[in-house]
């Protein structure tokens, strides 16, 4: 039996900056620290200022040097929020992706597959359908 429902693109941002680490992100950014409010996971930046994994962060251990490399900072998002943005996306995410890989399938994961890489003029033009869903939608 299949999923409830079918995978589709949420949405995707440019990237306004990259840094080296999160060290380097917790220094910028300390209100991105890796803390809980009333439960509620805040924050993504996942070590300490020492430079350790976050007591808090409940990856492998073996796993942290290698999670903690870079760090995105985003600008310009572009997400499918309303209903029928997402009805909209969930219908057509396989046939874009066919589209932006040349690669047909029935499934998101068969059409993208494992570490798949979007070139600049890939990204440009998955932003160019998010943004034709949400005008679509809105008319």
């Amino acid at each position: 039996m299949g999923p409830k429902h079918r995978q589709y693109v949420i949405g995707g941002l440019e990237i306004a900056e990259k840094l080296e680490d999160q060290l380097a992100a917790l220094s910028k950014f300390p209100e991105n620290a890796l803390r809980f409010e009333a439960g509620k996971k805040i924050g993504n930046i996942i070590v300490t200022p020492d430079g350790l994994q976050h007591p808090q962060d409940t990856h492998k251990a073996e796993t942290f040097e290698n999670r903690i490399k870079n760090y995105i900072v985003g600008c310009n998002p572009v997400v499918l929020e309303t209903p029928r943005e997402v009805e909209i996306g969930r219908e057509r995410t396989v046939e874009i992706l066919s589209n932006l890989f040349n690669r047909s399938g029935p499934r998101v994961a068969q059409v993208v597959g494992r570490h798949r890489k979007l070139t600049d003029e890939q990204a440009d033009r998955l932003r160019r359908e998010l943004m034709g869903i949400k005008r679509e939608a809105a008319s």
